[in-house]
């Protein structure tokens, strides 16, 4: 009996020790440096120089949370990470690092040997945002001003969550890049960043894409053509049309808020012969009328739903045969539709896509539909 008491009392201490135990990797905050976000640049002395913004808390009755921006070298990225033990005295903390800023000249080159490490480490987050810099430095950009008291990582993070108003650089984080690196049929396209000067100072400016053929960059869409590439992916979700009207020898501007679209990208597959048919259909409403004209009534409203659709139609065309003939980067996924209609036929056409790519026909038919115009029923007028 006794013997049994004691290995039931032996049993429950370690139950119990599994129970009460902490974080198997909980550290002291003051013993490690947060990073709140990177830049990558091309090393001066090494391969590589890396920025880190690093977040400082300040004690006192009023904490104050600011930041510090540090920089190290070194032959891998692992290396330059580890490099910053000897300006901080402590190892960095990427659990809550919000963005990558990946310099043009090493995006060139190709991001995986940069983003290997932080994919492969147990600390780094796979919803951090990636970034590609236009200009010649990504350290400038967290060197930059900032335009709110917040972090300036947590700044950017911000910006690139609120892109849906706009719909004018895409949304990538690790997950969805590798998903798109590593698929059939489709290529890798990233959000850019570039300082621009806005009344007399330099800010960061979060437009445009960056394409991507395998994992090196190969050109950009301007603002005006990623929103066509999203309206494409099916990833608008708000944004401006700006539609003009003619009536005799007037010209008003209006424009038109998107509340909800739907793209359907369809393959048509005849043996090789491969097509894409694209249906858009997009619900706006009139936010603004630059003029008299009236595009409220009936037959005005129908007047430019028929103009915008026209317009969004032409847009996206003409962004298809810019990737095509320019960059030949199925950025669209289009390969990736036909694999999934019909992996048989992907198989024979699969190694020769990037060649059928760039002669692809597309067709794309456009709907817009306007519910209402806001809070006015009428055009305004000015009196006699």
């Amino acid at each position: 009996m006794r013997v049994v008491k004691i290995s039931l009392l032996v049993l429950l201490l370690v139950v119990t020790s599994f129970l009460v135990t902490g974080c198997w990797n909980y550290r002291e905050i003051d013993r490690i440096a947060i990073v709140a976000g990177v830049a990558i640049d091309k090393g001066e002395k090494e391969k590589y120089k890396i920025t880190a913004e690093i977040i400082q808390v300040s004690g006192g009755s009023s904490p104050k949370t600011t930041s510090q921006l540090i920089t190290m070298e070194g032959n891998s990225i692992f290396d330059a990470a580890r490099n910053g033990i000897s300006l901080t005295g402590k190892r960095l903390y990427w659990s809550h690092n919000k963005v990558i800023i990946i310099s043009k000249k090493i995006a060139e080159k190709g991001v995986v040997s940069v983003m290997d490490w932080y994919n492969r480490d147990s600390e780094t987050r796979f919803d951090v945002n990636i970034l590609i810099c236009k200009g010649d430095s990504a350290s400038e950009i967290l060197a930059g001003k900032k335009t709110t008291d917040q972090i300036k990582s947590f700044e950017l993070n911000d910006m690139i969550k609120n892109q849906k108003s706009l719909s004018k650089a895409p949304q990538s984080d690790m997950v969805i890049f590798f998903n798109a690196l590593e698929g059939e049929g489709i290529v890798p396209a990233l959000p850019t960043i570039e300082l621009k000067k806005i009344n007399g100072k330099k800010l960061p400016s979060i437009m445009g894409t960056a394409v991507f053929k395998r994992d090196k960059l190969v050109g950009y869409l301007n603002s005006k053509d990623t929103k066509s590439y999203l309206v494409i992916k099916d990833e608008i979700k708000g944004g401006l049309i700006v539609e003009k009207v003619k009536k005799k020898d007037k010209t008003s501007p209006v424009t038109l808020e998107v509340f909800k679209s739907k793209t359907k990208v369809t393959p048509i597959i005849n043996g090789k012969d491969v097509k894409m048919s694209i249906k858009i259909d997009t619900e706006t409403a009139i936010d603004e009328i630059d003029g008299e004209t009236n595009v409220i009534d009936d037959k005005g409203r129908k007047k430019l739903e028929s103009l915008a659709a026209e317009t969004l139609k032409t847009q996206v065309e003409d962004v298809i045969k810019k990737v095509q003939k320019e960059y030949g980067a199925d950025i669209f996924g289009f390969g990736s539709k036909v694999n999934q209609k019909d992996p048989e036929v992907w198989k024979r056409i699969g190694n020769d896509w990037d060649k059928k790519f760039k002669n692809l026909e597309v067709s794309v038919d456009a709907k817009v539909h306007i519910r209402n115009s806001a809070m006015l029923s009428k055009p305004l007028k000015v009196g006699e």
